[in-house]
């Protein structure tokens, strides 16, 4: 999994490859997955949903 940029990733799964938005969807799933805390999830999400509706360049 790798991010590009804004809405752009790929993915390579064993079970499945694939790239752009849905890439993209995956790999911000999976982080938020992995985050240990659940306190900081919701304020993770927030912040990251934030910066895209803004589009902060700290997503790109």
């Amino acid at each position: 999994m790798a991010t590009l940029a804004r809405n752009k990733a790929v993915v390579d799964f064993q079970f499945a490859q694939f790239k752009g938005f849905m890439a993209w969807l995956a790999w911000m799933l999976l982080h938020l997955i992995l985050i240990l805390s659940l306190r900081n999830k919701p304020i993770i999400f927030t912040n990251w949903a934030w910066s895209y509706v803004t589009k902060d360049a700290a997503l790109d």
